[in-house]
């Protein structure tokens, strides 16, 4: 039977299980139930273990095939893989091969040679060549398990090689691993397992890491040295490295050769020849490689502004540099700013320094990049600073990734980059996009996005989910691979491929400082309009590429319209206005007794008053201090509203790390069309509505600026109060919309 884990379309041959595995055992309120879908996956395996344990009699069972269930195994199922015998253990091992695609498809409680032929069928994929029809709880862990051992979508064949060459030799080290194609963490913890099992450790020493005792005897290996069995793990580690296609015999041949000259020289350790060393050996291995190998480049949070910090970094060997071009490290007292300066830049110049510029703001979690036009505010940001400190064309502006990535978050990363690529490409042409990322996330970023070229791999984190198990990306520029601290600077050590990218020598000179703050200043207020966004719940789903600095946003709540729109600077009302003050983020009392008498003038009720009253709270919290000026206003297509103008404050970094402060101001309107307003609720709007239409019908034009003035003259001699502002109170419906009405001085428009 073929069927495939995990595939989309039930299989009819699992479901089957399903069905028995509920029949049988969800009595029993431990087992709890499982989905009848027909489709392998956990909650499958899990209620396989649960049953597995139900008979094995343990008493707390749980989705885990540990310890106890091995040992429970162990001492019974042997005794019952034998012709004749019968037990649900023996249906649940046929309803395991069944969800693993194997066996012929017999279910039922005898061994026999269905079950036999299912269990050696099992090994043989695993990579034995012999296999028995016995099956040890080693062996039984493996099979009630997601593990596939058929090659799965974009699996290699040569990966699977070395799997089942893996599982074969050192089995009492790792148990079964995977035998799918893809490397992945058990695959590169298998194969220093089997590193370690060669220098002779035991299963009780050996752990898989690649620490100092597995460095320490980490064997060289060339023509003339090494056991066949090192060489055979070297032709491995080489073949999902992508550098090796050759057979895993041991044998040392003019392939491995060439595939161990081309790696040093991929990964630029020295010198360039056919001897794998153990500085090759541990980066074939592991992400860090020899922490103690030379580097030219380094990255650091520390400003370096005396000639001090620049003679450390020489002792250490270094001639390229990674700084931050905005920010600040650290927090309360011991927050220090970790941002580029022109001081700093000519210092590193005149000691012939090369400045690779990295832009981090956040980056530490998900949710950072999942935020709408997130990517388009850090764009902007990073190149604006960048020109503002001189940074030629064609430099390289690395966006850090600095979190352990899981495979389903990696296309949050893609899109946020396409963000960051779209901006920079339409705002600052002259720099490209690149990103300080683990290995998977940089291979997938540039496999997806043709205009980022090269990477900066965070190789340091070792045990990231998206580093472990996954080679050396192709167009790697730079690679931090080691943390220390010397001469009160905390630096990282960078490998540098040459590729690409290696570091700005020579700067533009400053540009105007008018120039630059108004370009500092647009950035810094394209990231404050996407944070008040953020803020404000009716906007949040809304923000689009273009939201910045002076783009008015709408957010449609019933037969309202809410505007929101962050300007350059606060533009205030003429005329009579009323002022509210703002104390700690919360408004006045009487704001919000005139806000709760808006809400029952407009009938609000339920989501719709709660989304308008939220938005305007929200705006309080945002300008936290200072007023609040509020009057009525009609837009350009006749609609009527109130609208809540404050202020906000930011700064900006010059080049020379001077702090600039500026303010810029929020508006937010609340708006709605009288036409939709039901007859009979407002005398005065009801006889406004027929002279409108009156003169429409006699007319047979639209109406004018003449005539809508006429007719709001009508309803002013009518008796209805002119009223600029809202001083006069909202209190009442009738004093609001005949109030508003009188406010217009242009056509009311269809």
């Amino acid at each position: 039977m073929e069927n495939q884990i995990g595939t989309r379309a039930g299989d009819p041959w699992v479901e089957k299980v399903q069905k028995w595995l509920n029949a049988t055992y969800q009595k029993n309120l431990a087992f709890g139930f499982v989905p009848e879908d027909g489709k392998t996956g956990w909650p499958t395996i899990y209620g396989l273990i649960r049953a597995v344990q139900i008979e094995l009699g343990i008493t707390f069972i749980a989705n885990n095939f540990g310890p106890t269930t091995q040992e429970k195994w162990d001492q019974t199922v042997p005794s019952l893989l034998k012709e004749g015998k019968k037990h649900k253990l023996i249906k649940l091992i046929d309803g395991a091969l069944i969800c693993k695609g194997l066996g012929t498809g017999k279910f039922g409680e005898a061994f026999d040679v269905e079950t036999d032929y299912g269990i050696k069928q099992f090994k043989s994929l695993a990579g034995f060549d012999t296999p028995s029809g016995a099956l040890s709880a080693m062996w039984a862990k493996a099979l009630f398990d997601m593990s596939a051992f058929k090659r799965v979508y974009g699996g290699s064949e040569k990966v699977q090689e070395v799997q089942r060459y893996l599982n074969r030799l050192y089995h009492p080290y790792t148990g079964i691993l995977p035998c799918d194609g893809i490397y992945q963490r058990d695959t590169n913890k298998a194969l220093i397992y089997g590193l370690q099992a060669e220098m002779g450790m035991n299963t009780s020493t050996a752990n898989g890491y690649f620490g100092n005792g597995t460095t320490s005897l980490c064997p060289t290996l060339s023509a003339s040295q090494g056991t066949s069995r090192n060489i055979a793990l070297l032709q491995a580690a080489l073949i999902v490295n992508e550098e090796y296609s050759g057979n895993i015999d041991g044998v040392w041949n003019s392939a491995v050769t060439a595939a161990v000259t081309n790696y040093k020289s991929f990964m630029k350790l020295n010198p360039v020849n056919g001897v794998a060393n153990m500085p090759v050996i541990k980066a074939l291995l592991t992400t860090t490689g020899d922490i103690n190998r030379d580097a030219k480049a380094c990255d650091t949070s520390y400003q370096i502004l005396t000639q001090g910090q620049v003679n450390v970094l020489k002792s250490e060997g270094y001639n390229t540099i990674g700084r931050y071009l905005t920010g600040t490290v650290g927090v309360g007292a011991s927050e220090r700013p970790k941002n580029l300066t022109v001081k700093e830049i000519n210092l590193l110049k005149t000691n012939n320094f090369s400045i690779f510029p990295i832009y981090q703001q956040g980056g530490g979690a998900i949710g950072y990049f999942a935020r709408g036009g997130q990517g388009i505010s850090d764009a902007k940001r990073a190149g604006a600073t960048a020109k503002s400190l001189g940074f030629k064309q064609g430099t390289t502006i690395y966006f850090a990734c600095d979190f352990d990535v899981m495979g389903h978050e990696i296309p949050t990363i893609i899109s946020y980059m396409r963000d960051v690529v779209d901006t920079l490409q339409a705002y600052y042409p002259q720099y490209s996009a690149s990103l300080y990322a683990p290995r998977n996330v940089c291979t997938q970023v540039m496999d997806s996005i043709v205009q980022v070229q090269n990477c900066f791999v965070s190789d340091m984190s070792s045990g990231f989910s998206a580093n472990l198990g996954y080679k050396m990306p192709r167009n790697w520029s730079f690679d931090q691979f080691f943390e220390y601290s010397v001469g009160g600077l905390d630096i990282d050590k960078v490998g540098m491929s040459g590729y690409w990218d290696s570091g700005q020598k020579s700067f533009n000179p400053p540009a105007p400082n008018e120039e630059i703050l108004m370009e500092l200043k647009a950035a810094d207020q394209t990231t404050i309009a996407k944070n008040i966004g953020d803020r404000l719940k009716l906007f949040k789903d809304i923000v689009t590429v273009g939201f910045g600095s002076e783009i008015e946003q709408e957010a449609r709540v019933g037969d309202f319209v809410v505007k929101l729109k962050i300007g350059n600077e606060m533009e205030f009302f003429s005329g009579n206005i009323t002022k509210f003050n703002i104390t700690n983020g919360k408004i006045s009392a009487k704001l919000q007794e005139e806000l709760d008498s808006f809400q029952k003038v407009f009938d609000f009720s339920g989501s719709q008053a709660e989304a308008v009253v939220e938005t305007v709270n929200a705006l309080a919290s945002i300008c936290d201090q200072g007023e609040m000026q509020v009057a009525l206003d009609i837009d350009s297509g006749g609609a009527i509203g109130i609208v809540m103008k404050s202020t906000g404050t930011s700064t900006v970094t010059t080049a020379e790390g001077v702090e600039v402060a500026y303010t810029y101001g929020v508006t937010l309107g609340v708006y709605f069309d009288p036409r939709n307003i039901p007859s009979g609720v407002i005398p005065q709007l009801d006889e406004y509505r027929i002279k409108v239409k009156q003169f429409q019908n006699n007319a047979i034009i639209a109406v004018g600026t003449s005539a809508g003035l006429v007719l709001l003259g009508g309803l002013i001699g009518a008796g209805v109060p002119i009223v600029s502002g809202i001083s006069g109170g909202l209190a009442s419906a009738g004093a609001v919309l005949t109030s508003l009405i009188a406010l217009v001085s242009k056509p009311f428009k269809n």
